[in-house]
């Protein structure tokens, strides 16, 4: 079962800003695995879908799924 879960946009740009920060974007090529990656096309546009992995703590994962916004110190 899957956990489904309605972000506002302020929510959604909190969780990209915190990934983006683990990842180290736009230099995230480094932790793609290996085949992590496809393209869909549809028309004029193209789907770039890119699987990264990495290790996070428990609480880091409970602030991504609550949306918590970086303070200026984690950064």
């Amino acid at each position: 079962m899957a956990i489904i879960t309605h972000y506002t946009q302020e929510q959604r740009n909190n969780q990209a800003e915190r990934i983006g920060a683990l990842f180290v974007l736009p230099d995230a090529g480094m932790k793609m695995t290996r085949e992590g990656w496809r393209m869909e096309g549809w028309g004029d546009e193209v789907q770039l879908t890119v699987e990264l992995v990495t290790f996070i703590t428990k609480e880091e994962a409970e602030a991504i799924l609550n949306a918590t916004p970086i303070a200026q110190d984690d950064q």
